[in-house]
């Protein structure tokens, strides 16, 4: 898919977070009137799954359309927060693939491995690289996640793989068990694998200052007009 497609958006970095109106409570008790028992009871569902102790690293990915699913991916397993690593071009997204979970998710964006590196370690996460052949299996660090460790989770570009300064940084590489004749998957099949596999079983763990935070931005992203809402309220 061409990046210059209509269709192709640019998140993270202001692209996926909303600038603030309010305290993330009052948001949420102006908007609350505004928002259906069944959206609210959806709400709940999924910050109920959220979880903040894995993160996904994405190297150098090109092609929007492997971006989009991605996220996709990211929203249905519980992930809230992907680490974009760009080099000659920025990170895209292909709208239609992603069916809007970029609203939803909150997309950082390094022009370099090093400043990616330095976020994963600032958030307390073990560097994993998605590798034929990693050396660790994907129900080990099932395992890890239900003990209480954090992850981030790495796949790398579509023809060169995990740069390696990342993959020498890592604590470890891991496997997606494969029985057929090719060696891997397109990374957004691998994505939806390894994520299905770390999570399954393994409960949302959002702290709750981030529960809020997320709360009031499902809000808005819900509500119509919700921030001229709020601005109206506040300033009555």
């Amino acid at each position: 898919m061409r990046r210059a497609d209509p269709d192709v958006i640019f998140p993270g970095d202001g692209g996926t977070s909303l600038p603030f109106i309010a305290p993330d409570g009052t948001v949420v008790e102006i908007l609350r009137p505004f928002v259906s028992a069944a959206r609210i009871e959806r709400i709940e569902r999924v910050l109920a799954s959220r979880t903040g102790s894995v993160a996904v690293v994405l190297d150098r990915i090109h092609d929007p359309h492997n971006g989009g699913a991605v996220l996709r991916s990211c929203d249905a397993f519980g992930i809230q927060e992907i680490l974009a690593v760009e080099k000659d071009e920025p990170f895209a997204v292909a709208r239609r693939a992603s069916s809007g979970a970029h609203k939803w998710l909150d997309v950082r964006r390094f022009r370099d491995p090093v400043a990616c590196l330095a976020a994963i370690r600032s958030r307390d996460l073990d560097l994993y690289v998605a590798e034929p052949g990693g050396d660790t299996a994907l129900g080990d660090l099932r395992d890890r996640l239900a003990a209480g460790g954090r992850v981030a989770l790495a796949f790398g570009n579509e023809h060169d793989g995990v740069a390696p300064v990342l993959r020498h940084a890592a604590r470890g590489s891991f496997r997606i068990p494969m029985s057929g004749f090719v060696e891997s998957l397109n990374v957004s099949v691998a994505v939806g694998v390894s994520l299905h596999a770390v999570r399954s079983g393994v409960p949302g763990d959002l702290a709750d200052e981030d529960r809020q935070r997320l709360r009031a931005r499902f809000y808005r992203q819900t509500v119509r007009e919700a921030d001229a809402i709020v601005l109206e309220r506040i300033r009555s």
